[in-house]
Parts: C-alpha cells; sequence; structure tokens
C-alpha cells in the first residue's frame, strides 16, 4: 500500500522540524525543503531550495511526484521573509529599501501562489488514501501570524505577504474545484494576544495540520483565513474563537 506525502516548505528548526518529525512518525513521506540542505534522517528526505525563485518551487513537486508517483497529499508553508523598518527613518512606515520589499514578497507570497499552484494541479492525481484509519484530506496550510488583522508599523514586509497570501487561501477555499481545502493557521496566546515575543510551539502546529486532514475539524463555511489556536502541555492544542487582536509585548 502506498504512503501518503508531505510537503514542508521552509523546514527550519521549530515548526519545520516538528512537522517533519510528527508526520515521518505517521509514515507518511516526509519532503523537508530548506534553503540550507541538512541530511537525511529516517523517514524524512531533505531537498534544497530557495522559495524565491518560483522554477525551484515547481522543481520541488517535480521531485517529489518522480519520487513517490504522485503529488504531496499536504503542503505546509513555513518560509517567510521580513526586513524590519526603522521608526525613527524618514517615510517610516513605507521606509523599506525596495529590493528588499520584492525579496520579502517572493518568500512570503509568491513562494506560496506557486506552491499553491503546483499542489492544485497535483491534487486530482492523488491516490485517495488514510493515516491512522481516517481519510486524508488534500491540505494546504499556511504558518499565519495575526499581521494581517493587527498591524505592527515594524512589520511592513511581513504583515504585506502575509495578508496576500491569506487572501489566496481564501480564494482556494471558495473557488477550488478539487476537494482540496486551504487553511491560513496562526497561533496565538490562550487570551488570542499574537506570539511575537517568544517562540511558538511546532508541536502543536503539527498535531493541528494533522487534524485538519484527517479530521474535518473546520468546517468550509468556517473563517479558513484567519484560523487561530493556541498550545497547551504535551504539544496539545485548542483552537481560539475569541476576537482578541493584540500582540504579547
Amino acid at each position: 500500500m502506498s504512503r501518503p506525502t508531505i510537503a514542508i516548505l521552509g523546514a527550519g528548526s521549530n515548526i519545520g522540524t516538528a512537522v517533519a518529525s510528527h508526520f515521518a512518525s505517521l509514515k507518511f513521506n516526509v519532503f523537508a525543503v530548506s534553503r540550507t540542505l541538512h541530511a537525511s534522517s529516517e523517514g524524512i528526505h531533505r531537498l534544497q531550495a530557495d522559495l524565491i525563485d518560483p522554477s525551484q518551487v515547481t522543481a520541488i513537486f517535480d521531485t517529489i511526484q518522480t519520487e513517490t508517483g504522485a503529488g504531496p497529499h499536504i503542503v505546509v508553508y513555513n518560509a517567510y521573509g521580513m526586513t524590519m523598518n526603522d521608526p525613527s527613518a524618514p517615510g517610516y512606515p513605507f521606509n523599506v529599501p525596495l529590493d528588499k520589499f520584492e525579496h520579502n514578497y517572493k518568500a512570503n507570497t509568491l513562494g506560496a501562489y506557486v506552491a499553491m499552484k503546483e499542489f492544485t494541479t497535483l491534487v486530482p492525481s492523488l491516490p485517495a488514501i488514510t493515516s491512522n484509519s481516517h481519510p486524508i484530506t488534500p491540505t494546504f496550510f499556511m504558518v499565519g501570524n495575526i499581521l494581517p488583522w493587527s498591524p505592527l508599523g515594524m512589520g511592513t514586509t511581513l504583515g504585506t505577504g502575509k495578508a496576500a497570501t491569506a487572501h489566496l487561501i481564501m480564494l482556494g477555499e471558495k473557488f477550488g474545484k478539487t476537494g482540496a481545502r486551504y487553511y491560513f493557521g496562526s497561533e496565538v496566546l490562550e487570551d488570542g494576544a499574537g506570539v511575537l515575543v517568544g517562540p511558538v510551539n511546532g508541536k502543536a502546529h503539527a498535531r493541528f495540520v494533522e487534524d485538519l486532514a484527517t479530521k474535518n475539524i473546520v468546517k468550509k463555511e468556517d473563517w479558513v483565513e484567519n484560523l487561530r489556536f493556541f498550545a497547551k502541555d504535551g504539544g496539545e492544542y485548542e483552537i481560539y474563537k475569541g476576537e482578541n487582536y493584540v500582540w504579547n509585548f
């Protein structure tokens, strides 16, 4: 029997590593993509790519299709770019150099768009498959934050990119015709505050993505471009349903 596949684009040391390890334990084919090539480990295939380059994003999906015979059932987009604004400089908050703004846009939005495009194209050819007896729904998960709803002056590039990508997520959910699901998920604190100071919980992200893809915990009519959850002990999580949009500083 074939195994399901997950692609993690932007497989850093926290969320990316936790998601990769979690899904490897579930016997997925795991493809972890990062700018720096790390050694592959049991159950985790490491790929090197710069996600600001559309051709390299496309090549990732070609590689996965060649190695597994199908595309990924789940894609987690965790890449991002951010250039901090200088509040004391003229033109604030629009004082990010144009080359930096463009570079961050490519990481935050262009790379995500190409990944969504490739994923959506491959969905109709994916084999029906289960994980722990649960059928897997093809799922694209964008690691988000609350910047689109709670702007920060120093977060011009990251907030712009996250807001644009949240819109792409809405397009996938509202107009997609393949049965795939698209989510923009942000970890917050228990009171709904955005996590700016302190690390996010990679294990909670992994569990959240698994449940979204296998247990249909969020209905079509829910606000998928603004899913918020907070971490609990042991890598568990709970969906936040309040209206708080502040940051923890």
